[in-house]
């Protein structure tokens, strides 16, 4: 997670970043990119939620593909 100023690039941070990775042949990530104040919470649970379904999709087709 990137917070504002925690932001790399001078243009996002006005900007929060929330990111989970997910690996298949090679490693991705899946985020949401939102103003500084959102409902950080909320927004975790939702990205990690999807992430891991996202995993086990991946997971599935490549042992199933």
């Amino acid at each position: 997670m990137r917070i504002g100023q925690e932001h790399p690039i001078a243009d996002l941070r006005a900007t929060s970043l929330v990111a989970q990775r997910y690996r298949l042949v090679s490693s991705g990530s899946l985020g949401v990119l939102g103003p500084t104040r959102m409902d950080y919470g909320t927004v975790l649970t939702t990205v990690h939620a999807v992430s891991e379904q996202l995993q086990r999709t991946l997971d599935d087709l490549a042992e199933h593909g």
